[in-house]
Parts: C-alpha cells; structure tokens; sequence
C-alpha cells in the first residue's frame, strides 16, 4: 500500500503518530507531503518534511517491531492545501490519506468547507482523520446503514485485516432511529430488537448487517453484529467509548451545497465529535 500523510508547521504529532502507525500496522510505504501556498516558503517547507521524517525514523527506532523497513518519502506542492492534497493522492495511485483536523471557531466555516471535510468529500480513496493516538489495532468499530458506502467500508476494511497481524475484534454496528424508522405497529419490536433477532428475522437492518459480516467473514478476525437505537451520532460514539474502539470506519455520506445542511451530513458530525482516529471510505 501507498499511504499519503499531509504535514504542516501547524500539525499537531498526531498525524505523524497516526500515519506511521498505521504504515507499520500494513506494511505500507509513507510520502509525507507538505502544501504551500506562496512559492518562497519551500526551505520551510522541507525543513518541515525533514522534521517529519525525523520523527517517523524516531518512533521506527522505538517501535516493538524495529526490524521494520519502511519507505519514506517527502513531497511539497504549491496551490490550495485541499486541492493539492487531493490532486497528489491522485496522481500517485496512493491508497490512503491520512489528515489531520481543524477546529471550526465560526459558523461559516461550514459553508466554506473546511480542508479535512473537502478532502473526505472528493478524494477517491479513503481517508484517515487523525484524532487522538492511534495505536495497535485490537477493536475496530465500522458502522453501517445499508448504503453502498458502507459495503466499500467493509471490502476495504477487509484488505486492510489481511495485512495486519494479532487478536481483532470487529464490532459492525447499526444504529435505529425511532424518529426515521418508519415502521409499522406490527413491526415496531424492531425498534428494541438485539442485532441477532433482526439477522434472523431478515428485516432490512438485519440484511445490512448480515451483509457486511459475510464481506469480512474469511478474515482472521472476530466479528460481531451489534444494534443501538436512538440518535445515530451519539450512539455511534457512545459505542466507541464503551466498545474501547481503536478506529472508526464509516462510509462517507458525501453531500454538495445546500443538502449539505438540511441532510445534516453524518460524517461531518461523526469527524467533529469523535475523540479517536476515524477511517472514512
């Protein structure tokens, strides 16, 4: 694998930390990239690549696997940080990204699109968001609906376990909201119903959640349905809490313009909220 991890003088450790993990955790080759805006600023730039590059050598040096060989390379570009980054990822065939995120501190920031969510938005492969530390992978949470995002999610995840080593557990979750159900009186036990009872039953929910264990079930790792009902959102991080999560992975819910806002995009408030490295495909 090719992993894209975009660094700046404004990056926290986080997405070094993250983009190494996750290289060592795959076996995969890194290229720290730096985007620029004014053509002066590339000696600050590159020193910016050195320090990165540094720090990645540093945490290989003290890694419990430090047989690894990892390659690492650097790149700067110059123009709008989203559209280089996206454009790069592009260009060299990479298989991931790896970003960090910025706090909003004004409403109209969504309304210009933040860079981590324009990147989510139109890259064409998956997105890591670094958020907090990201560290040997045992529990994985991949949160489904039924779109096709969500089965995208499941087949990469799955590349991504054939290429890692150790215990894992993955917990594929699916939150019902009662305000979006819809159902019917005959069918409102659905609405308290284990994940177990609805795969049985062959209830949509159930269908979705049968679907995406079969795409991981020749994988070495443990897979477990799992159902929450109420607000999507806060159930789904409630779950990362309580489950101990390392990742989240989710499908992107990829809106333009104005059905941005009345949709209230999930992997928006997902990104926000989330304390813990969120993969987004």
């Amino acid at each position: 694998m090719k992993i894209l991890v975009t660094v700046s003088s404004e990056d926290s450790e986080e997405v070094i930390y993250t983009g190494f993990e996750f290289a060592r955790l795959t076996n995969s080759a890194i290229t720290f990239l730096n985007v620029i805006k004014n053509p002066q600023k590339i000696t600050e730039a590159q020193a910016t690549l050195s320090w990165a590059v540094a720090a990645a050598q540093k945490l290989q040096g003290g890694s419990a696997v430090n047989d690894i060989s990892m390659q690492i390379d650097t790149k700067v570009r110059i123009g709008h940080p989203a559209e280089e980054i996206i454009d790069e990822a592009h260009a060299g065939s990479y298989d991931l990204i790896v970003v960090g995120t910025w706090p909003e501190k004004h409403v109209w920031h969504r309304l210009l699109a933040p860079t981590t969510e324009r990147i989510v938005m139109q890259a064409r492969c998956p997105v890591l968001i670094a958020k907090g530390k990201l560290g040997p992978l045992h529990h994985i949470l991949l949160c489904v609906s039924g779109a096709e995002t969500h089965s995208k999610a499941a087949r990469y995840l799955r590349l991504i376990v054939k290429r890692t080593k150790g215990d894992l557990k993955i917990t594929v979750l699916h939150v019902m909201s009662q305000i979006s159900a819809g159902l019917n009186g005959q069918d409102v036990w659905q609405l308290e119903a284990p994940a177990e009872e609805l795969i049985e039953a062959a209830t949509p929910e159930g269908r979705w959640l049968s679907n995406e264990i079969r795409i991981l079930n020749d994988t070495r790792a443990l897979v477990a349905p799992r159902v929450r009902h109420g607000l999507v959102v806060d159930e789904l991080l409630m779950e990362a809490l309580e489950g101990d999560c390392d990742l989240i992975v989710i499908g992107a819910h990829r809106q333009n313009g104005w059905q941005r806002f009345l949709l209230d995009d999930l992997s928006h408030q997902i990104i926000i909220r989330a304390d813990r490295p969120i993969l987004v495909v």
